[in-house]
């Protein structure tokens, strides 16, 4: 069974034996950062939590909070923005 090279650095990436430097260098990081507040480009008013900017399958994943208590999910770095500041 064959593992591509990519697939070999993002399953290190992943376990974090490599740093973030050589997963920047083969862009396998997101334009956020770890704790941003983002939101739906599509919808302001649902906020998520970054919690892990390495792109992994094309997303990153983000926890909520729901009526059940936190949840993690994985969303494409596309359709999120940085969530506007609330007064």
């Amino acid at each position: 069974m064959k593992i591509s090279f990519k697939k070999k650095i993002r399953l290190l990436v992943t376990s974090n034996k490599v740093t973030t430097f050589i997963a920047k260098f083969l862009f396998m990081l997101s334009d956020f950062k770890i704790g941003d507040i983002v939101c739906l480009t599509f919808d302001n008013r649902k906020r998520f939590l970054v919690e892990s900017n390495v792109i992994i399958y094309g997303k990153i994943q983000l926890a909520y909070f729901n009526e059940s208590g936190i949840v993690i999910c994985e969303i494409e770095p596309k359709y999120l923005m940085l969530a506007p500041k609330q007064d």
